[in-house]
């Protein structure tokens, strides 16, 4: 474990989070706003030992170098790390868990030390997941890890606004919720100049359609590269992200003879992610809304995608619908219809074009859809108590 940056003292929030924080703008969005109010911020992280250590000079950094790189293993490793680390270390005003792995950890040292304040971002409703919905053993185990430790929580943060009621259903109980959508800040960093179409030499007369996140099921993907064996002659599809689906979808765009159409970056630091959509011309993003999580999903990528001036096609989630009224350049088509999904993605490609339709989008997106509007609610919150 390493330790950078020695801070005046000024209000301590300490950020937990399982994964590495490099690719998670929800964290670095959440890290520069506390920073913005020139608050003392710290971050522990639990990450394999295999990956670079994150460093950043602003704030100090903590690293659980982890043995074990996936499943439940790595889940307790961490867990039982980050409760031996917060034990040794000095009190903070705020522990702000950032996911469910983290919050048991959390709990625990709120319960010893009762002053300070517990914050938990419930990003997803873990126990509607389609990982384990059908598992009640795994399920009811997740149910019981929430719950105790939303017993000591005193902010929940959701990531939409039927968010609430969802966990409300779950546990019968929940401490004060605020909504703070997973968007980007108004001062994104864009610190990458690359360009999709010359990192991959696409001709000029095709356009570049692009999904970014996760390479996972319920994703719509094996859909999306479906649609494009019907689209190859005007587009390629770029997928920028990594996950546990890369080698069953690069299986499948071989198999169906799509290798120079359906094209994979690889994962992007949280910071490239709005300079390389930007070479895009439309973003899709097609949950899967058979999951009770994803039915009510308000993706990251749809703001994303309307950061950077791009067209989008999605699944017509609940509360996209809802965020997105009287938007005409989001467009919805049913993740299961290959019918739907070409026809909206073809609608979307001949608007791309318009510049100042572009501009339109992106002078929408960073008036109405950005990270720092919903966060002062949060810190107006934990100020006043």
């Amino acid at each position: 474990m390493n330790a950078h940056y020695q801070q005046p003292k000024t209000p301590l929030i300490r950020f937990l989070i399982l994964g590495d924080p490099r690719y998670d703008r929800r964290v670095q969005n959440f890290i520069r706003y506390f920073r913005s109010k020139e608050w003392t911020v710290e971050l522990i992280y639990g990450a394999p030992r295999s990956i670079e250590e994150y460093v950043r000079e602003d704030i100090t950094v903590k690293w659980i170098p982890l043995r074990n790189g996936s499943g439940p293993r790595r889940f307790f490793e961490y867990h039982r790390a980050l409760l031996s680390l917060l034990q040794r270390s000095s009190s903070a005003e705020i522990l702000f868990a950032c996911d469910l792995y983290s919050l048991r950890a959390a709990a625990r040292i709120k319960k010893a030390l009762s002053k300070d304040i517990l914050i938990y971002d419930a990003r997803e409703i873990y126990t509607a997941l389609p990982t384990v919905e059908k598992k009640p053993f795994v399920k009811a185990f997740w149910k019981w890890w929430e719950k105790t430790g939303l017993r000591k929580t005193d902010v929940v943060v959701t990531t939409a606004p039927l968010d609430a009621n969802a966990l409300l259903k779950v546990h019968s109980f929940l401490p004060r919720s605020i909504v703070v959508k997973n968007m980007p800040a108004f001062s994104e960093r864009i610190s990458t100049t690359i360009s999709l179409r010359s990192h991959f030499a696409i001709a000029d007369a095709k356009k570049i359609i692009v999904y970014v996140g996760g390479l996972q099921a319920d994703r719509g993907l094996e859909m999306t590269i479906m649609a494009m064996s019907k689209m190859k002659d005007k587009a390629v599809l770029v997928c920028i992200g990594d996950g546990i689906l890369k080698s069953t979808l690069q299986q499948l765009v071989l198999e169906k003879g799509l290798a120079d159409t359906v094209l994979f970056y690889g994962p992007a630091q949280s910071d490239d992610v709005i300079g390389l959509l930007r070479g895009a011309d439309v973003g899709i993003s097609l949950i899967d809304r058979r999951s009770g999580s994803y039915a009510l999903a308000l993706p990251s990528k749809v703001f994303e995608y309307l950061h950077s001036g791009l067209m989008v096609v999605t699944s017509p989630l609940m509360q996209v619908k809802s965020a997105m009224v009287n938007r005409d350049y989001v467009l919805y088509a049913d993740e299961n219809s290959d019918t739907e999904i070409i026809s909206q993605l073809e609608n979307a490609l001949s608007r791309c074009e318009d510049l100042s339709l572009r501009e339109k989008i992106i002078s929408d997106a960073r008036k109405s859809f950005v990270f720092e509007h919903d966060a002062e609610e949060l810190y107006r919150v934990i100020v006043s108590k």
